[in-house]
């Protein structure tokens, strides 16, 4: 049997690899009008940690990179406000962007299948497409040795073959599309989508209100360059645009004009879960009126500093504003904060270089229904 996966993703991975493993004859299409292959670091872990997942979710890792959540002290001052702290920042992430590419050896193994073009364009840092974690210890090995790779679009599919754009006709007896999803809201009428925040297509949007968030966005976007240097700067990169309006949720959840409905884990991060329950907490706290929101106007600029932060940090992946892939943990943290809440909290030693755990939250809820009388 033939397969044929198109998707650039972890979902594509790991269907080329368990189509391989299954004894089929496997083609990877990844388009060219796209941000191109993914980066897919090894999940094993280091030192103290069972694996790569773990030490991301200490904070003195999550304090290494720019974020718009981190606490102002001595330390992020240090790494993102001084040329010796973004340096040593930009040897770390240089020194693992390497690692990553050591591990696949795009250059080193056999080259006549295409597994050359699996290399990743654009610095794993930045996100410019999907990433993901390795779990098995002989990815490398298989994809290499098995997997045909092209780098081309598929123009026509006929029964048991698949034509591209290139030219090539490949047999085919199966496609599969790891292309990911589109969160759908098509519930809602355009006029419905603009009023609650939501992305809405460029073209029914009011003129007024295009220029007021592009003000907004313009100067939001200089603040973040001014405030993150290392974001001012972007390597080059395939860059795709989106052809609606930004998510326009304060905290990434709540619409400016009404106080009735908020959007739960309508971001990208790196893990959803987490910031499931945080926002949950958040939620039950907004509708007990237990959090004193910012007026009007500083909501319209919270919302303008996360979109310019989506887009400068992440590139094609934050054009939608709601992408705060490796912000997870400083994200929950400010939400917990502005709720008032510090039970998850730890002594120092344990708040920078321990994982936070889903217990942390616990605690956060146990806190948070005793201060607020719940039963």
């Amino acid at each position: 049997m033939k397969l044929m996966v198109l998707g650039a993703g972890k979902s594509a991975a790991d269907v080329v690899y368990e189509g391989v493993k299954n004894g089929k004859e496997v083609h990877w299409v990844i388009r060219t009008t796209g941000t191109g292959p993914s980066f897919f670091a090894s999940a094993r872990g280091k030192g103290p940690f069972k694996n790569a997942f773990e030490a991301a979710h200490t904070r003195v890792i999550a304090s290494l990179g720019p974020s718009i959540f981190n606490s102002e002290n001595r330390w992020t001052n240090f790494l993102q406000h001084s040329q010796l702290g973004r340096f040593l920042v930009e040897q770390v992430l240089a020194k693992q962007d390497q690692a990553i590419r050591n591990e696949a050896d795009y250059h080193g193994r056999d080259k006549t299948k295409g597994f050359d073009q699996l290399e990743y364009d654009t610095p794993f840092f930045w996100q410019n497409g999907p990433g993901g974690l390795i779990h098995h210890d002989d990815f490398w090995d298989i994809i290499s040795s098995n997997v045909y790779i092209h780098r081309d679009q598929v123009k026509s599919l006929d029964k048991n073959l698949a034509r591209l754009d290139g030219g090539e006709e490949l047999a085919c007896d199966a496609l599969v599309c790891g292309t990911g999803w589109t969160p759908s809201l098509k519930f809602f009428d355009n006029e419905q989508l603009s009023s609650l925040g939501l992305p809405v297509p460029l073209d029914n949007e009011p003129r007024e209100v295009s220029q007021l968030w592009e003000k907004l966005f313009h100067e939001a976007d200089r603040e973040i360059c001014s405030r993150f240097p290392m974001l001012a700067n972007p390597p080059t990169h395939p860059h795709q645009k989106t052809g609606t309006t930004t998510y326009r949720l304060y905290q990434g959840m709540a619409p400016i004009e009404n106080s009735s409905i908020l959007f739960l884990n309508h971001l990208n991060t790196g893990n959803k879960m987490l910031a499931a329950e945080a926002q949950a907490i958040w939620a039950v706290a907004y509708f007990d009126k237990q959090i004193k929101l910012p007026s009007k106007e500083d909501m319209e600029k919270s919302i303008a500093t996360w979109v310019a932060f989506s887009r400068r940090r992440y590139l094609s992946n934050g054009e939608l504003g709601n992408s705060i892939n490796f912000e997870s943990i400083t994200y929950v943290d400010a939400l917990l904060a502005e709720i008032g809440l510090s039970a998850h909290e730890k002594e120092w030693r344990k708040q920078w270089f321990e994982p936070f755990q889903p217990s942390d939250l616990g605690k956060a809820w146990a806190e948070y229904l005793q201060k607020h009388g719940h039963r």
